[in-house]
């Protein structure tokens, strides 16, 4: 199961810094909608077990069943000046959630792009109202400065491995769509 997850983290890295182009999305998973207020027109995905609404300025760039019991999808901020990232991938099956994040973690240090990475520990958190693991990080890219989190938790038999990512001079721009997401997040 080892070499599994080690292969999915590989993928996962190479597959999150690919162009939006180049990605295939299933839109029977994505359906349109708006707000009552008309604050914000959001669009909902809903695959694998899992559903969160992400607003219109955002978009799924990617979603594949890795091998059977092991999903991975993408969401990111739309545009080409933006940096905002979310990459979700479910496990049909329980994994200690402090493993998923040190293997995430391992895999971001082979990263040839990714200069001065700093971790902090592992601690307990919440992702929406689920008790989880999270590990924050930073680290400079293309002279860039990049904050992200990897967080991890089980719910209802599956086990979740979430890594969120953004330009520090984003912060500000992808907030609300990180928030939205996370807010709307529901395991179905």
């Amino acid at each position: 199961m080892k070499t599994s997850l080690t292969f999915l983290l590989a993928f996962l890295l190479i597959t999150s810094c690919k162009n939006a182009t180049d990605t295939t999305v299933n839109i029977e998973n994505h359906a349109t909608t708006s707000t009552d207020d008309g604050s914000v027109n959001k669009s909902k995905y809903q695959g694998n077990g899992f559903s969160f609404s992400y607003p219109e300025d955002w978009h799924v760039t990617d979603e594949e069943l890795i091998e059977e019991g092991i999903y991975y999808m993408a969401v990111e901020k739309k545009g080409l000046n933006s940096s905002g990232l979310m990459t979700i991938v479910s496990f049909d099956y329980i994994l200690d959630h402090d493993l998923m994040i040190d293997m995430n973690i391992e895999e971001l240090k082979l990263n040839s792009f990714i200069n001065n990475l700093n971790f902090d520990p592992i601690a307990d958190d919440e992702f929406s109202t689920i008790k989880s693991r999270t590990s924050s990080f930073e680290f400079t890219t293309m002279g860039l400065k990049h904050q992200g989190k990897i967080i991890a938790f089980t719910n209802q038999g599956s086990s979740y491995a979430i890594l969120t990512q953004e330009a520090l001079e984003d912060h500000q721009k992808n907030s609300q769509g990180f928030r939205i997401i996370e807010n709307s997040f529901n395991i179905d």
